[in-house]
């Protein structure tokens, strides 16, 4: 509404990239002093609306000024969420500059002129930079009580982090549908599979640090969860998103964090019914698909179950 109403006012601003850059400029420096000496909570969110609307005004002008270099342009846009990142008092704020920073980047490295916008990216590109987002996003995570001076500014990177990495991860797989109904069979590409195995890494690095913080396991229960991690990534080479999805419900178990639990299920759920919806298949054989993945599930939790089983006391007679 902001963004709307400064526009319809100062419609001539938008004729001039650098009576545009200035303008947002004048915008980014009110929402400084309105986030910084707030009073009110009128005045943070008056703050954050001002500071929305002068990034609005200062990426159309870089947009402009670059042309057709849109890598450029994007890594441009990285630094100035990072800037503010550091500058603006707020929360929320903060967590939205994390998250425009990651998007920028991961635009930036994955196309090269605006007119590619509407493509979906699958090239190795992608696969590299949705796995050091997760790879990033699971790192803070872990290493989140270690950094308690700069926590505010510690969450909220780790926030934005993971939410960019859902929102790309999800629109990434969401915008191959189309073609995987087709013959292209796209979705199994080496691209795209070069993708699940780079974050089956990740997945695989995520259960050993777990592991190693519960040193009472025995070595069996370790290598049943390192032989469930190694599954569930040959799965995720047909259903995509599952590992990312595992990712952020271990991680939230582990840091007890119930909205992680939450992502993590809610994504689980939504790339499962992709799979299932895009399978060529008979409706009995989706139903068997998806109850021997329930059998599967209760025959490794019952295995679990034993190995964590301890032997038997000694009766107490010493021969």
């Amino acid at each position: 509404f902001m963004i709307a109403f400064v526009v319809s006012v100062f419609s001539g601003v938008l004729k001039s990239v650098a009576a545009c850059a200035l303008f947002g400029s004048a915008l980014l420096i009110l929402a400084y002093y309105a986030l910084k000496y707030r009073s009110q909570e009128f005045l943070e969110h008056a703050g954050l609306a001002l500071s929305l609307a002068g990034q609005a005004f200062i990426v159309f002008a870089i947009a402009r000024s670059f042309g057709d270099r849109f890598a450029l342009a994007a890594l441009m846009v990285a630094g100035l969420e990072i800037g503010l990142f550091i500058l603006m008092h707020s929360y929320v704020h903060r967590i939205f500059c994390a998250f425009s920073a990651g998007l920028a980047v991961y635009l930036a490295f994955n196309f090269t002129t605006f007119e590619e916008l509407p493509t979906s990216p699958s090239g190795i590109n992608h696969a590299i930079i949705i796995a050091a987002y997760a790879f990033l996003a699971s790192w803070l995570w872990l290493n989140e009580f270690r950094y308690i001076k700069n926590y505010e500014h510690y969450h909220a990177l780790v926030w934005g982090i993971s939410i960019a990495l859902v929102s790309l991860g999800t629109v990434a797989i969401f915008s191959h549908a189309p073609r995987a109904m087709s013959n292209e069979h796209d979705a199994l590409t080496a691209l795209n599979w070069l993708g699940e195995v780079l974050l089956s890494l990740v997945l695989v690095w995520v259960v050993a640090r777990i592991l190693k913080r519960k040193e009472n396991l025995s070595p069996r229960i370790k290598f049943a969860c390192f032989f469930c991690v190694f599954t569930v990534g040959l799965i995720s080479l047909v259903a995509p998103g599952i590992v990312l999805a595992l990712i952020f419900i271990l991680i939230g178990f582990q840091q007890q964090n119930r909205l992680l639990l939450v992502i993590g299920f809610i994504t689980l759920g939504v790339y499962l019914s992709r799979y299932y919806y895009l399978l060529e298949q008979s409706l009995a054989f989706k139903s068997a698909v998806l109850l021997g993945c329930g059998i599967g599930c209760l025959l490794f939790r019952v295995l679990v179950l034993r190995l964590s089983e301890r032997p038997p006391a000694g009766n107490g007679i010493v021969s």
